[in-house]
């Protein structure tokens, strides 16, 4: 690939600058437990279990996608006991039945509820796309998805196997994200907890998780405002903390603040509290587009394509580099900063373009210019 690029490192270290003192950690709600309280390596994979890295896969959605196994939407109940065996336990309502195997739960719309609700002469706000399977629900870690994918993978591997999800979804709460994938009504979400794949889910759009509008941008626009958010903030806004976070811990100086969360920190103004940079920290939290830190550097480039401009540091033990994204009136970036010798992000930032002045920066160095001939004057 052809880049850009600029000699000057003038990114570096601008989380770190300042002297900053570390306040109290946040209290913890229990003591970890030996599988949690191991050191976890770049991108949060414990460090004896095996890496495995999918290939890219580049290919469009398909409908041969949106199964899991063998089981599909809209299929029967005999077919799904078919392909899986007779279910273990099913439960009978007035318009779903649910059918439980080991690790897999799915649910039925019935026919007659199907063809009911479907009367053109009934004003009925429920609609059903199918009868049968509405919701396939998979935990069982034998259950493979089209593309490979089964409870366990890492979140880059999703990635790097079906491409930018159609919308991510962070509950925070849980500390979990669902990743979505949408062809017209279908959808596939792998539920992502501790930057593994927890469980897998196809159903239909709206029957689980709200329907996902096409993102539609204006011709050669390549970000929307959006991409340069973390966890919902974005550089510039006042930072209101969400009512069920818990800081763990937080760095002060008198004109900035740092407070960390799982997954990611925001840099503020401690006065006005202003956003002035976001960042992630592990991969508990991810970039619009899936991405987060110790990913690889080819998934960076399959899912954002080219930098808009490359930085690259040689004189340090290790180069570095940063590929930086912009907004379209260029005042925010989204930089990764790359260990290139390994080839994988090690920080993730959301950050006001340090080479666009502020608007009052002019006026507000003559007014401390002003202010410290002032202080002169009277010593």
């Amino acid at each position: 690939m052809k880049y850009s690029t600029c000699a000057a490192w003038i990114l570096a270290g601008l989380l770190a600058a300042g002297p900053f003192a570390v306040v109290r950690a946040a209290p913890q709600p229990a003591a970890a437990t030996e599988e949690t309280a191991q050191e976890p390596s770049s991108g949060g994979v414990p460090q004896e279990a095996p890496v495995r890295i999918a290939s890219i896969h580049d290919a469009p959605l398909t409908e041969e996608d949106f199964r899991l196994g063998g089981l599909r939407l809209g299929m029967s109940a005999e077919e799904a006991a078919a392909a899986e065996g007779m279910p273990q336990k099913t439960e009978h309502g007035s318009v779903y039945d649910e059918s439980q195997w080991d690790g897999i739960t799915v649910r039925f719309v019935q026919e007659n509820a199907y063809a009911y609700a479907a009367r053109d002469d009934l004003d009925i706000p429920d609609r059903f796309p199918s009868a049968g399977a509405s919701v396939i629900s998979a935990e069982r870690k034998g259950i493979a998805s089209a593309r490979g994918i089964t409870t366990g993978d890492s979140r880059e591997n999703v990635v790097r196997s079906y491409g930018r999800p159609s919308q991510i979804y962070w509950d925070g709460p849980a500390q979990k994200c669902y990743f979505v994938y949408q062809m017209g009504s279908q959808q596939l979400v792998f539920t992502i907890s501790k930057d593994h794949v927890q469980s897998m889910q196809l159903a239909f759009a709206g029957a689980w998780l709200p329907a996902v509008e096409p993102e539609i941008l204006p011709a050669g626009r390549r970000f929307s405002d959006e991409e340069f958010m973390i966890a919902g903030y974005a550089v510039g806004q006042v930072f209101q903390e969400h009512s069920w976070l818990v800081w763990e811990k937080k760095a002060v100086n008198p004109e900035e603040e740092i407070w960390y969360y799982p997954g990611f920190g925001v840099r503020m103004d401690a006065k006005s509290h202003v956003i002035s940079s976001l960042f992630v920290t592990d991969g508990a939290m991810t970039t619009r587009r899936g991405v987060s830190v110790g990913d690889q550097l080819s998934t960076l480039e399959f899912l954002y394509g080219e930098p808009q401009k490359l930085e690259m540091n040689l004189a340090a033990p290790h180069p570095q580099s940063a590929y930086i994204y912009f907004s379209e009136d260029r005042k925010t970036a989204l930089v990764f900063y790359i260990n290139e010798t390994e080839k994988v992000i090690y920080n993730i930032v959301s950050m006001k373009n340090p080479q666009i002045p502020a608007p009052l920066q002019p006026a507000l160095d003559r007014i401390r210019s002003v202010r410290a001939k002032n202080l002169e004057g009277t010593l």
